[in-house]
């Protein structure tokens, strides 16, 4: 039930698939050693190659998505296997966070860019030692999202600050 959740989000439903997804990221704490072996039978790149601006509609996902990050990066392979994921799914947590569409999401559970960019931040420290790629590309997406908020506020009203609406 759990591989199917993970392989189909869509046919399960995404409530269904962000609680696949803590089940793994719990596993995952328990025994970082499963990180190899998770990626072997295809339980992680089901994870990652499921993620998208449309998979992540869902609270459930938003919330547990950055936590099975911070746990795969705590196995020495995690950095590559998140690094070289197609979703890019670092990417995808800092355009979703930047994204107007998702403004209800965090409208109405205002804890989740807390608890999205806490677990970015676990993702940093639980990285290896003397390596930079995970961090320099968490700083990159940093970069990218604020200049796609660049762009997007050129196309703003101007503000006043007596205007109550």
């Amino acid at each position: 039930v759990l591989k199917k959740a993970l392989q189909e989000p869509r046919k399960v439903g995404l409530c269904l698939f962000g609680t696949a997804i803590d089940i793994v990221s719990n596993l995952i704490q328990d025994d970082p050693s499963r990180v190899p072996q998770m990626i072997e039978s295809e339980v992680l790149p089901g994870i990652l190659g499921a993620l998208n601006k449309d998979t992540m509609r869902n609270v459930e996902c938003l919330s547990f998505v950055p936590g099975v990050l911070a746990s795969i990066s705590l196995h020495a392979v995690g950095e590559d296997f998140i690094l070289d994921a197609p979703s890019k799914p670092i990417r995808l947590l800092a355009d979703i966070l930047v994204d107007p569409s998702f403004a209800a999401f965090f409208h109405s559970q205002p804890e989740l860019a807390q608890i999205m960019s806490t677990h970015v931040d676990k993702v940093l420290r639980n990285r290896p030692a003397g390596s930079t790629k995970l961090a320099e590309h968490v700083v990159d997406c940093i970069i990218e999202s604020m200049k796609t908020l660049l762009a997007q506020s050129r196309t703003y009203p101007p503000w006043n600050a007596s205007d109550t609406e």
